[in-house]
């Protein structure tokens, strides 16, 4: 196995503990099968470096108003109508004109929106036993090179449909995954099967192509909203539980470190971290990326700190970044600090509101129904 490959969190079989709370879900499972080791990357050197990031408590504000990075910002409402009430947003994708919507807790299914008008134009998918029907969605992604939308259900089968949500085809997984990404005919996936890459690639047929970062036997397995981001560069960012880095997959699907993230003296080693100690390794450092989002200007990361949520924004054009505790933000035009930032676009980053919390003032397409369905809060760069 290549010093490069430095490998992950596993699952093997034996019982379950999920811990939930807003940013992240743990799944601890107990090993009972051997380590075997996998990649498809032999490559002896290390792995190569583009960003180093400073987020050590000497660069960390007190208090943070999130307006003071952008020049303006809007909300869009989201129509309610018979087929698009949602209840909640599990991941948004914008493309062009149209905004995909995840509901994976009420209505379990993805709902495509006009970008400009917030009206409802169709759905994709539902649930049923029938031909280009799910049992649930664990993740979805729009590949916008052929106009497909993929739906992962029950964590080992892929559903695809066009953007009319007219089903193509289904295909299984030969390994077990949570979260998922698709770009140019290719899937990436965060597998947590023991003895397998915890980062996957694979053909449109599901053959895999690559394996990154092992999980191995012992280690934990934490699985995070979005461990995979398609980046505007055209590649692929991937982080994983415990690690100070965010990877990064170019168009030939090479590995490399887009970002090593400096947490100073209370960062951790994760060689050192096993199932036993994890938690009082979590809740006693600066660790534990759990959000990535970046566009033209700013990324966007969120950490643990002593087991509270922080964090922390990287100027890319400056290099230079600050941190703050996600507790002390302010948003001086919503009124409210408790939404992370979480989307990125070409020109501006976004986030959800929901329907109790949105500010008329903000709202662009005031004509929209939008009953309780929440909103998408834009935020345009400077």
């Amino acid at each position: 196995m290549g010093e490069g490959i430095i490998p992950h969190s596993l699952i093997g079989t034996g019982y379950i503990v999920i811990i939930m709370n807003d940013k992240k879900i743990l799944l601890y499972i107990q090993i009972v099968l051997l380590s075997v080791l996998v990649s498809c990357n032999n490559n002896k050197e290390q792995i190569p470096i583009a960003v180093e990031w400073e987020c050590t408590e000497s660069n960390q504000k007190d208090t943070f108003d999130i307006q003071s990075l952008f020049k303006d910002r809007y909300i869009l409402a989201l129509e309610e109508t018979e087929k698009s009430r949602v209840g909640n947003i599990e991941k948004l994708v914008k493309v062009d004109s149209l905004l995909f919507v995840l509901d994976n807790r009420l209505a379990m299914r993805v709902f495509v929106f006009n970008a400009t008008t917030g009206r409802f134009i169709n759905s994709i998918g539902r649930t049923g036993k029938g031909p280009g029907e799910y049992v649930d969605i664990n993740d979805f992604s729009v590949d916008s090179s052929n106009g497909t939308v993929s739906l992962m259900s029950e964590r080992h089968e892929i559903l695809v449909y066009d953007y009319q949500g007219n089903f193509i085809r289904k295909k299984g997984l030969s390994f077990s995954a949570d979260k998922m990404e698709s770009k140019d005919g290719k899937y990436y996936f965060a597998c947590f099967d023991e003895g397998r890459g915890s980062l996957i690639v694979t053909d449109k047929d599901m053959h895999v192509t690559h394996e990154y970062l092992e999980n191995r036997r012992g280690e934990p397995v934490v699985l995070f909203w979005f461990p995979l981001q398609k980046m505007q560069d055209g590649t692929i960012a991937y982080f994983r539980y415990m690690d100070d880095t965010v990877y990064t997959l170019d168009k030939n699907d090479s590995l490399s470190i887009r970002y090593k993230v400096n947490f100073g003296e209370k960062g951790i080693d994760r060689e050192l971290v096993n199932k036993d100690n994890m938690l009082e390794m979590e809740a006693t450092h600066r660790c534990c990326i759990y959000m990535c989002t970046e566009n033209e200007l700013y990324t966007w990361i969120g950490f643990y700190d002593d087991n509270e949520e922080h964090e922390s924004v990287l100027n890319r054009k400056t290099g230079k970044s600050f941190a703050y505790p996600t507790r002390n933000k302010i948003d001086s035009s919503l009124g409210i600090c408790r939404y992370a930032i979480m989307y990125s676009m070409p020109g501006m980053m976004a986030t959800i509101v929901d329907s109790e919390d949105i500010k008329e003032e903000l709202v662009r397409n005031k004509d929209c129904n939008r009953g309780n369905n929440p909103g998408v809060y834009f935020l345009i760069n400077k």
